[in-house]
């Protein structure tokens, strides 16, 4: 993987324009960090860690620097971060304001301002799966709760030692149980198999060869009667596929089961505005070996939506599907299965802010890039398509340029010797500011 090497720009769009007239285009744009880093992160509160000449340091959106250089800075949680200098550590804010950290070992982990900390001293390059004697829990610079390692170690599990939504696994007796961040017991160790996920407050569990899903509490939400149970993140909140008899079904993240295992296959993605459900089988067809897999849609009712004959879903959003049939024939349905338009773009992708970028190869070689409304029709041609779509009534069309809503240039750092990094979307934490480079730093 190519090193992303980036910094921040502001689009400043509606104070900046100076008509002149009707034919002459302002463009306009702020450098907020200059190019000179070799690393920039973006973290919570509106601030960037960002490394120049081996040295980390925090800066803020204006590109202020905000804290003193640092050998690492680890990302921030809660509103603290670690950072290390010469041999030490320090707890930072996200103002850059440095507080007294005294733990007697090094920060394993830290989340949700509480740090794992090695107070064995295990510092001689041995992987963590073997580490011996004792870790702790450290809140604020206070040891809250100590435990051995042997008891949080399993080597063939890759969620050992590591607070996830304030739950850690422990083991006895090869069986799985799970503690909070203060290592109190909540769920005991008498399950086979346990899966916290970092999006998702319930836990997946396996007992006697049987799935089913606790709450924080421990208490059963789904029955543990399931063949498999695996969860589903659609971008806001959690479903569960469930499968029983050979037949899958869906469930919510409150273990309400919306649909029951009816279907023949897997449910790949939920979207629940819609009551969509993306589903898979194994290609048979003649094209089997180029496209191993085929897709298509049901409702929470089971009731076929899409045929299972398409080589992707490739996006339902604003009550649309977008989905190819082969590799020159995608296009767009709704949500009930019509089709809105032809099928011979190459590339589609999916709506967003009422608009949607579609590209078709022409037979002469040269590209057509279309940007589509909710209808399916033609709103206007662009110069090339863009991946994240509009967001802010935005999109870049390639690596220099951005456009509006209308298709009008409204950025384009064409001779500026910068160029937008990466696949052309923005960072949609912070909408406005883009990541650019001279291609070296």
């Amino acid at each position: 993987m190519k090193r992303m090497i980036s910094f921040f720009i502001i689009i400043s769009i509606l104070c900046s324009f100076v008509c002149v007239n009707a034919e002459t285009e302002q463009k306009s744009y702020e450098i907020v960090l200059p190019v000179e880093f070799s690393e920039i992160r973006k973290e919570i509160y509106d601030i960037y860690v960002a490394k120049k000449d081996g040295s980390y340091a925090v800066y803020d959106a204006e590109g202020n620097k905000k804290s003193a250089d640092y050998d690492s800075i680890c990302e921030y949680d809660d509103w603290f971060a670690v950072a290390t200098k010469d041999g030490k550590q320090y707890q930072i804010n996200h103002y850059g304001m440095e507080y007294v950290f005294d733990v007697p070992g090094r920060v394993l982990q830290g989340y949700n301002n509480s740090e794992i900390v090695d107070i064995s001293n295990n510092d001689d390059g041995r992987p963590r799966m073997y580490y011996e004697g004792e870790f702790g829990i450290y809140r604020n610079g206070e040891l809250i709760a100590k435990a051995p390692y042997s008891k949080f170690l399993r080597r063939d599990n890759y969620q050992c030692l590591t607070l996830i939504k304030n739950k850690m696994l422990f083991f006895e007796n090869d069986k799985i149980g799970v503690v909070n961040s203060s290592l109190e017991e909540i769920i005991p160790a008498i399950y086979d198999d346990v899966y916290l996920s970092e999006n998702d407050y319930n836990i997946v569990a396996e007992l006697d060869g049987k799935y089913g899903v606790l709450n924080y509490e421990g208490q059963t939400i789904l029955d543990f009667e399931y063949d498999y149970i695996k969860s589903l993140y659609d971008g806001y909140d959690v479903f569960y596929v469930l499968k029983k008899d050979g037949k899958f079904g869906l469930a919510n993240r409150q273990g309400v089961v919306v649909m029951q295992p009816i279907l023949e296959y897997e449910p790949q993605n939920v979207c629940p505005d819609n009551r969509l459900i993306i589903i898979e089988k194994e290609n048979t067809r003649e094209d089997k070996e180029e496209y191993g897999l085929l897709y298509g849609v049901v409702d929470f009712d089971g009731n076929e939506i899409l045929p299972m004959e398409h080589i992707q879903i490739v996006d339902i959003s604003e009550g649309r599907i977008a989905a190819k049939k082969a590799y020159d024939k995608g296009g767009y349905y709704d949500i009930f299965g019509r089709e809105l338009t032809s099928f011979d773009y190459r590339m589609v992708f999916g709506f967003n802010e009422g608009l949607a970028f579609a590209s078709r190869c022409n037979k002469d070689g040269s590209w057509q890039h279309d940007v589509l409304n909710l209808k399916g029709k033609i709103a206007f041609n662009a110069e090339n398509y863009s991946i994240g779509g509009f967001y802010g009534g935005i999109a870049c069309v390639n690596s220099t340029k951005i456009i509006d809503k209308n298709g009008k240039t409204i950025v384009d750092l064409t001779d500026s010797g910068i160029k937008i990094v990466g696949d052309y979307r923005w960072d949609n934490l912070d909408p406005g500011y883009f990541r650019v480079t001279d291609c070296e730093k």
